[in-house]
């Protein structure tokens, strides 16, 4: 009897245990046979009723992840464009030359061919067009060479009935030097300053059509006599010539200035990469991107600008600016792309104004001084200098 009566008390207690702990809230769980505890039906139920200040909350903090994410993936975007941005240019000469005169422009186009324009010369932008497998390109007066990919030379001569007008009369002998260097062949890179044409062979050697006057035939005979060349510049009846060893080499024949097969300022140059052409000086690029200047007293008027020249460095080529407003001003293309005030330029040149390509094909450049670009050929023709150039598109970036 006693013995039930325990039993009983026993049972009772447990089930008022049992009811206490189910008025707090509690729940029991138990072990499936899979070993996994399921969840309570309650626990879920609260759970799925959150609060409406919490829920708000939640929604603010995935908001908030969102536009971190778009921010973080906004600055790594900008800091790719930066590296981008300041990654070196694979310079390579050639790409794009405007002449001293004439208001010729031509540049290499990504598909293999050229475009061009030239205000002494309607027909040439034409001509040019039709160009193939073009590997490098020369402005002249009237004219515009170019190399094919199998070294030989492409020329754009102006026809008889334009050299009869009266603004190109004077370059008839320019023109007859374009059509001797038109016939060359096995050419790596050409040259022209104001009708004297020079051009590198693929073994290193110079073919020329320079007008030396009355030292032809010496000037001539340097020019036979160059070997191992890596770049040539024609210049005033003669040439400089960059050598494999970086040394200089250098001749000029004419009526004003005599005969020189040697040029003191330049002979003790080493490891120059190429040379460009400042303020009537020319001077060295070395590979290191330094800029080497001539061994000679500078005038008065360039002296400042020539020394800030000689402190440049991480130089790809350089120029000054043709503006008459800002004619001392020394404007490098550096190893990263800068050019002046614009970024991600890979080539230059200097023509009526300063002309660069960028990275995605498209053409930069400074201002005219004269207004929208109209230039006086003569006093009966007046043209647009580079018509239609902030429309080229898909030039080629080496």
């Amino acid at each position: 009897m006693k013995k039930n009566i325990r039993k009983l008390l026993c049972a009772l207690t447990a089930v008022l245990l049992l009811t206490s702990f189910a008025g707090c809230g509690g729940t029991h769980t138990a072990t499936s046979s899979s070993g996994q505890v399921p969840v309570s039906s309650k626990s879920s139920s609260a759970s799925s009723k959150t609060s409406p200040s919490a829920s708000g909350a939640s929604s603010a903090s995935s908001k908030a992840s969102s536009a971190a994410a778009k921010a973080s993936s906004a600055a790594a975007k900008t800091s790719a464009a930066a590296k981008a941005s300041a990654a070196p240019i694979n310079f390579r000469p050639g790409v794009i030359n405007a002449s001293v005169s004439g208001h010729t422009l031509i540049a290499l186009k990504a598909d293999g061919g050229a475009i061009a324009v030239c205000g002494a010369n309607d027909n040439l932008a034409a001509d040019v067009a039709g160009w193939k497998d073009v590997a490098y390109v020369a402005a002249g007066y009237c004219y515009a060479l170019g190399i094919d990919k199998n070294g030989s030379v492409l020329a754009s001569l102006p026809s008889d009935a334009v050299m009869k007008e009266e603004w190109n009369r004077k370059y008839y002998t320019a023109v007859q030097n374009a059509k001797i260097a038109s016939k060359w062949k096995n050419v790596t890179e050409i040259s022209d300053f104001n009708g004297d044409i020079v051009a590198v062979t693929k073994d290193g050697k110079c073919l020329h059509a320079v007008n030396g006057e009355q030292y032809q035939k010496k000037v001539d005979a340097v020019l036979d006599s160059w070997t191992d060349l890596k770049h040539a510049y024609a210049f005033d009846g003669g040439a400089y010539g960059v050598k494999n060893d970086g040394t200089v080499v250098y001749v000029i024949g004419s009526n004003d200035h005599g005969f020189y097969d040697s040029y003191t300022p330049v002979q003790k140059w080493t490891n120059v990469e190429r040379m460009a052409r400042l303020l009537g000086y020319w001077v060295g690029i070395k590979s290191d991107g330094t800029v080497i200047l001539p061994n000679t007293k500078f005038d008065l008027n360039n002296e400042g600008a020539m020394k800030r020249a000689g402190q440049l460095t991480n130089v790809a080529d350089v120029f000054s600016n043709p503006s008459n407003k800002h004619s001392m001003d020394i404007v490098p293309l550096t190893k990263d792309g800068v050019f002046g005030e614009f970024s991600d330029v890979v080539a230059a040149t200097r023509g009526d104004i300063l002309i660069g390509i960028k990275r995605d094909g498209t053409i930069v450049h400074t201002a005219f001084d004269y207004t929208d670009g109209k230039v006086a050929l003569s006093p009966q023709k007046t043209i647009t200098a580079y018509e239609g150039l902030d429309s080229w598109t898909g030039l080629l970036v080496p």
